[in-house]
């Protein structure tokens, strides 16, 4: 590209070679440069990403190491994914990056930043649902829902309904799911449910659950509103939690109507759940370890373990639950067999 500086490369690579003060790659094999150097130097590409997935240190010709902040961090925080025999698609937390990795040759490639979404923008999206060989990209601080093809490798873009009461920076939706053709939607800060039609391409809003629900029960209710959802598949049920409150929303997947359980004490806060039809684990989002169990029998729950260390989401595995400590590396496992 640049044919009046090939004589000075050829010098500084014969230097480079013959003071032997490192390995000069020539290869094709990037991955194997990854794997065995320490740390990255050198202009910005799309090198420089894949390479803060390893999360050693990334260094520009400035000679600065880049900081853990959203305005000049390069290394990848990995945050909304779908996973299926052995591939993961995923976004970045701290900026506008699209990945995919095979997990059975340990790969990762950079499939691009999502077209008509900022840079430097924390939780563009929370989550992702795969629909055949597309990956529906849920918004978080996102302006769309994005259509991704993985055959064509190309973005679709969907607007979302208008809402006034957002305001600029709030996390629009915490998950999705995909059900007969429809995307539901789980709301964060954005005020109304939502679930969108494949076919058709339009949406249908709820945007009176929060008034009926505080009429019902003399609170007030503030964003965000919920973190997490379980499926009941045989019952065609979602159990919403509503975040800092003992109410779970019972949303009916076949009617859209919701019911509403207030389990336990009124000072019981969950924001985290799991299981099946069996039990569900809830798990409160503040400083306290404790976990709880309910039996889908009523709204009395049972303490099931107490723990020092505060938790963060769970997952159910089987007759296996895991939740993971909200900071550090700790997880709580329970065979809800035994």
């Amino acid at each position: 590209m640049r044919p009046e500086l090939r004589e000075r490369y050829l010098k500084i690579v014969k230097s480079f070679k013959e003071e032997e003060r490192g390995i000069y790659d020539d290869t094709p094999d990037l991955h194997r440069a990854i794997a065995w150097t320490d740390f990255y130097y050198g202009d910005s590409s799309s090198l420089t990403i894949l390479y803060g997935l390893t999360g050693k240190p990334v260094v520009m010709q400035n000679k600065t190491v880049l900081s853990r902040n959203a305005h000049s961090d390069l290394s990848v925080l990995y945050v909304a994914s779908a996973e299926e025999n052995g591939e993961i698609w995923f976004t970045a937390r701290n900026f506008n990056g699209f990945f995919h990795m095979n997990c059975d040759l340990g790969l990762t490639d950079y499939l691009g930043s999502v077209p008509g979404e900022k840079c430097k923008v924390y939780n563009l999206f929370t989550d992702i649902v795969k629909d055949g060989d597309n990956l529906w990209l849920i918004p978080g601080r996102g302006e769309a829902l994005v259509k991704y093809s993985i055959n064509e490798n190309t973005f679709i873009r969907y607007r979302l309904p208008d809402n006034d009461e957002l305001q600029a920076g709030d996390v629009k939706f915490c998950s999705a799911w995909l059900d007969d053709d429809k995307l539901y939607f789980i709301p964060s800060e954005q005020s109304y449910f939502a679930n969108f039609d494949l076919k058709t391409e339009s949406w249908s809003i709820d945007n009176s659950w929060k008034k009926r629900l505080e009429n019902k029960y003399g609170i007030k209710l503030n964003a965000p509103y919920f973190y997490d959802f379980c499926i009941l598949k045989q019952a065609k049920l979602a159990l919403i939690p509503i975040h800092g409150t003992n109410i779970i929303i019972e949303y009916s997947i076949q009617t859209g109507k919701m019911k509403y359980r207030r389990l336990g004490a009124n000072d019981n806060s969950f924001s985290f759940i799991d299981g099946n039809e069996d039990a569900v684990y809830l798990v409160a989002r503040n400083r306290t370890g404790t976990i709880y169990r309910w039996k889908l029998d009523g709204i009395k729950i049972e303490l099931a373990e107490s723990h020092p260390e505060c938790f963060s989401e769970g997952l159910c595995a089987g007759f296996v639950w895991w939740v993971r400590r909200l900071y550090g590396a700790f997880c709580w496992k329970r065979s809800a067999k035994s």
